[in-house]
């Protein structure tokens, strides 16, 4: 099959389910505005493909641009593939995963944090639902849940009614580099060494005590200080997981401050 290309005037043959631009469609840039943001999208785009087919947006796609007098996308990301317990995923296996059934037991989110920390971005990664219960257990409701509503909690029991937060807070040590170089299992984890040390933290002063002597000063000093670095893990964490980055900000933005409750509920079975 050999696709028009109405704004360059020309045909090129290609492999159109291989070779093609994320993005825009062929059919779009019919008008002078659709071909700059055609040649926008190009330019500034990132094409992400997985291993199978990088030969073809490696070395074909980009030649057929540069006969065309078109730019090339901006960067070129490569992916593995995903394997299911150690297996190849396939029909002829039965072991295909429906993620429809797995998002309803878990929820979106967490299915978002398995496969971006749990699965390298450019290795072959492999899906295992004891891993995926691992990861909801012990990484969103025992670390990132339990500290949001331990602190929330001690707030509101403890009367501290608000907290300020910075607009933008400053972002973690190389979760900036991290995001950049799409090692987005590298980022979600400094997120994640941020929430282990406050847990410590909380373990290490026993801020209850604190509420039983009547010390608020001292414990209110203690909690802005650990909402605040929540805030920030929270305001970070909307690219990965932004219906519970969402929850996290408003929880932490309340105003009295009231136990933000289960973010992620623990499962039976």
């Amino acid at each position: 099959m050999a696709p028009v290309l109405p704004f360059i005037g020309k045909i090129a043959l290609i492999y159109p389910s291989a070779c093609h631009v994320t993005g825009p469609s062929w059919s779009l840039p019919t008008t002078v505005g659709s071909q700059r943001q055609f040649r926008y999208a190009l330019r500034n785009g990132v094409d992400v493909k997985t291993i199978f087919v990088r030969q073809h947006h490696a070395i074909y796609w980009p030649a057929l641009l540069l006969s065309a007098g078109l730019p090339l996308p901006d960067q070129l990301v490569i992916h593995g593939f995903l394997t299911a317990n150690g297996r190849k995923i396939s029909k002829s296996l039965g072991n295909t995963v429906d993620p429809r059934g797995v998002i309803a037991r878990y929820g979106l989110d967490a299915v978002r944090y398995y496969l971006l920390r749990g699965v390298s971005p450019f290795d072959d990664g492999d899906y295992a639902a004891e891993r995926l219960a691992t990861r909801h257990r012990q990484d969103l409701a025992n670390n990132l849940g339990n500290v949001l509503n331990r602190v929330t909690t001690l707030a509101a029991r403890s009367q501290l009614s608000s907290v300020d937060y910075p607009a933008v807070p400053d972002a973690p040590p190389g979760c900036h580099e991290a995001i950049a170089g799409y090692a987005f299992d590298r980022a979600l984890s400094a997120l994640w060494d941020i929430l282990n040390r406050v847990n410590q933290e909380i373990e290490h002063r026993e801020p209850w005590k604190l509420l039983k002597t009547g010390d608020h000063a001292t414990l209110h000093a203690w909690l802005r200080e650990w909402a605040n670095t929540l805030y920030c893990v929270g305001y970070w964490l909307s690219p990965f997981l932004p219906s519970a980055s969402e929850q996290v900000l408003t929880a932490l933005s309340a105003t009295p401050l009231v136990p933000s409750g289960a973010l992620f509920p623990r499962l039976e079975g």
